[in-house]
């Protein structure tokens, strides 16, 4: 169980991480992400590294916005870019790992073509799914209905 990221008064977008540890019931701080990182998500690869998706940086929602994801190696302990970005910038998305495969779900986005501005974002119906084996994302299945 991983806490990656967020946000809160003092620093705005964190790139803390904390992991629980089952065994002594408490949390534990590992290395700090390349990025800060709200709004993202994260699933677990086939191999067991964290894999960590979109959000946005300290510069907020609308210029801040990042398709980039990055891997932690918890028994490096060592974080590295992926080599992927998302086809489209995302945060407040949902992230999960089924049959080897990463999908990004939903979240919100600049529309595409308006002016940078909080009004221009919408709610997306796009998902994304990223194959660990070819480093590539790709379109899948729209939802029936945006969702963040």
């Amino acid at each position: 169980l991983y806490a990656v990221g967020g946000r809160n008064k003092q620093t705005n977008p964190l790139d803390t991480v904390e992991m629980f540890d089952t065994w002594h019931g408490s949390w534990v701080a590992c290395p700090h992400m390349l990025s800060r990182r709200a709004g993202c998500a994260a699933a677990l690869l086939g191999d067991g590294r964290l894999f960590v998706v979109g959000g946005y940086d300290e510069r907020g929602i609308v210029s801040g916005l990042l398709d980039s994801c990055e891997i932690f190696d918890a028994a490096r302990q060592a974080w590295q870019p992926a080599e992927a970005r998302l086809l489209r910038a995302r945060w407040g998305h949902g992230c999960a790992t089924l049959g080897g495969l990463v999908y990004a779900v939903g979240g919100c986005s600049l529309r595409p073509g308006s002016p940078p501005t909080e009004a221009c974002m919408e709610t997306l119906r796009s998902c994304e799914v990223y194959d660990p084996s070819l480093r590539v994302w790709a379109q899948c299945g729209e939802l029936h209905v945006p969702r963040a």
